[in-house]
């Protein structure tokens, strides 16, 4: 947790932002499998010590994490 902040504002209309749809039909992945990996990221760059970012990108963890074919979180970030 970052300065004892604890969670992250999501707003209303992420979901059906086409963004998200045209992420998972450039990387050939599920839209769903998108979003998770986006609210995953977002979780990592709000609880980090510099907030907003990040940091580096285990691609096969986030695969496992999420039940996600393998390449999947590679193939999103990319």
């Amino acid at each position: 947790m970052a300065g004892g902040i604890d969670w992250f504002r999501w707003h209303h209309g992420s979901v059906t932002d086409p963004k998200f749809q045209l992420v998972a039909k450039k990387s050939c992945q599920r839209l769903g499998d998108v979003l998770a990996l986006w609210a995953y990221l977002l979780e990592l760059a709000s609880a980090a010590t510099e907030r907003g970012r990040h940091g580096l990108i285990d691609a096969d963890a986030m695969d496992c994490m999420l039940d996600m074919p393998d390449g999947a979180a590679a193939a999103i970030v990319a």
